[in-house]
């Protein structure tokens, strides 16, 4: 129901905003009755899933339908975030941090704003927010080509760089506010229609066939001395992401050399 109410919603702000409805006045009162009943579906949420649902009903308005392109967005949520003992980062210090885009490259602009840090690349409209409380989310468009094609290995690299990346800067600060797991979720927007591509030119098996893909949450356990493997620990969900294209299952990356 609730991804149901998000897609009214979008709508029906589509429609006022394209002032193409003959009666706006009907439309308001509608949507205001829309968002009193999607804000009830929240009250039973956890706080986790709330606020990400949140957050992607605003990505989805704000960023998501960017002439229908493609979107990859990534959260990275500490354990306690939403509870009285949550992280609160020291701004000045992590001023002096990077973190990547969700490509695994360096945006050409930083800047401290009213939730934490924003990173940039100015040049594909995507962005890393790292929040006060811990939480990051990278938002991307660069693993999909102009004819949908999407790079299902650039976008694994991605994510365990990404991952890693965070946690060796966030090493410190998790491990000594008893932050022992961080939870990782991954959502692909606007794919329908887009397919795999593999080396040596293997031909497509199936386009995805649906708008979005919401993978499962994935709970990372910090080790306090061994070193993790990402790509263990995130292999379920993209396993089920190339279900989505048509695969039984992942290839390794090395399949094709």
């Amino acid at each position: 129901m609730r991804n149901q109410l998000q897609e009214k919603l979008l709508e029906l702000e589509q429609k006022v905003e394209d002032n193409s409805a003959q009666e706006n006045s009907k439309i308001m009162s509608l949507m205001k009755d829309f968002l009193e009943l999607y804000k009830l579906t929240l009250q039973t949420e956890d706080p986790h899933t709330s606020w990400i649902n949140n957050r992607l009903y605003e990505i989805k308005r704000k960023e998501g339908d960017f002439n229908q392109k493609p979107l990859a967005v990534v959260h990275i949520v500490p354990s306690k975030s939403f509870t009285k003992s949550s992280l609160s980062l020291d701004l000045q210090e992590f001023n002096r941090k990077y973190m990547p885009m969700l490509n695994g490259e360096y945006g050409d602009s930083q800047r401290i704003n009213y939730h934490g840090i924003l990173y940039k690349e100015t040049s594909s409209h995507s962005y890393t927010q790292l929040y006060r409380n811990g939480i990051v989310e990278l938002v991307n468009t660069n693993f999909w080509n102009e004819d949908k094609v999407f790079y299902p290995f650039h976008f694994e690299n991605g994510i365990i760089t990404t991952v890693e990346e965070y946690l060796r800067v966030m090493d410190y600060t998790l491990r000594t506010t008893s932050e022992i797991s961080v939870d990782l979720h991954i959502n692909l927007l606007n794919v329908e229609g887009s397919y795999f591509s593999l080396p040596r030119g293997l031909a497509k098996i199936h386009n995805i066939d649906q708008p979005e893909i919401q993978l499962p949450p994935i709970t990372i356990e910090i080790a306090r001395e061994d070193i993790m493997d990402i790509k263990d620990i995130i292999k379920p969900s993209i396993d089920l992401l190339w279900n989505a294209g048509g695969f039984v299952q992942s290839f390794p990356q090395n399949s094709f050399n």
